[in-house]
């Protein structure tokens, strides 16, 4: 029985790699049901909240395939609460942490240019790196599901980043960041600034999974003004 607790206690992380990867085979192939029950199996393996972040992560692209955006945002939202951020019920609340999160980023830039950025350090602790991603696979089923979410969701996966260091997802954070300074305030040359250093920090971490996604928005929604 290769789900006997022997293998979870003898060799947990490379059994938990391995039944990773399997619900994303099953996901892939277009068993949805399949997938989610080893995501619950998995779920309930896992020591830490590190380990439930990579399963929810993958959970929810699973959902957003599926075309399950409301499921997907709320297991964005129980990720998170997973490592102590709950985000406010009303939209009145959700519009205020916006307006909070937008002040905090010229203050968490501390005197740098977006240019500068690319060079930023690299996030070091693993909890800030999870949180970091977790918002990052959360904008789309927030875009999707809770509009208002979107820009929160954004701005602070943008702050988080500024503050403790970039993982390989930022550069999505700040690419959405430059589609909301263009769309939502109006200061094109900042949001110009923002997508072009978020295509050079993609380049710089690797990430080709992300590189059609940020073209899409520097050339779709920024370039072009």
């Amino acid at each position: 029985d290769v789900c006997s607790s022997d293998l979870w206690t003898g060799r947990y992380d490379s059994t938990l790699d391995l039944y990773l990867a399997f619900s994303e085979c099953e996901y892939l192939v277009g068993d949805f049901a399949k997938a989610d029950m080893l995501a619950d199996m998995i779920l309930g393996r896992a020591r830490n909240s590190l380990d439930r972040a990579r399963v929810f992560s993958l959970r929810m692209e699973l959902y957003q395939l599926a075309g399950k955006y409301d499921e997907s945002f709320a297991v964005a939202l129980a990720a998170l609460r997973d490592f102590g951020i709950v985000f406010p019920d009303s939209d009145h609340g959700v519009q205020m942490a916006v307006d909070d999160e937008m002040r905090k980023v010229p203050v968490n830039l501390a005197g740098r240019t977006v240019r500068a950025l690319v060079d930023a350090p690299v996030a070091q602790d693993p909890a800030d790196r999870a949180i970091i991603n977790l918002l990052v696979e959360a904008m789309p089923c927030a875009f999707a599901a809770r509009p208002a979410f979107y820009p929160l969701f954004t701005l602070t996966a943008v702050n988080l980043s500024l503050l403790h260091g970039n993982t390989d997802n930022s550069s999505f954070a700040y690419g959405n960041y430059a589609l909301f300074l263009a769309s939502r305030i109006g200061d094109i040359p900042t949001a110009v600034q923002f997508s072009e250093m978020s295509l050079q920090l993609n380049e710089k971490f690797g990430n080709r999974r992300l590189d059609g996604k940020l073209l899409h928005l520097y050339c779709s929604h920024v370039n072009f003004w």
